[in-house]
């Protein structure tokens, strides 16, 4: 998912749907809970604390929109968030 230069995320690509068409599969990593590591449309909290960059941000948001876009898997480095994902999804 392409980002602007403040780091928030753009119109998706057709990268995923290409990838189908050629029959290949879509794996996503290293989704990881971090602000630092998250778009800035998926952080949360206060951006002038010192410990802002190592909260947890809305990983689980990110994960599904990733989702939405059509990956077939992701590496999470927090497998259960992962599972609670695709869990809350399926119900």
């Amino acid at each position: 998912m392409p980002q602007d230069a403040s780091g928030r995320t753009t119109q998706p690509t057709t990268l995923v749907s290409d990838a189908h068409r050629r029959r290949l599969d879509v794996h996503v990593w290293t989704v990881r809970n971090e602000n630092s590591r998250l778009p800035a449309d998926y952080r949360l909290g206060d951006p002038a604390s010192p410990a802002y960059p190592r909260a947890t941000g809305d990983v689980m948001g990110w994960l599904s929109r990733l989702i939405d876009l059509g990956i077939d898997g992701a590496f999470c480095d927090d497998p259960s968030m992962g599972r609670a994902v695709v869990a809350r999804r399926s119900l």
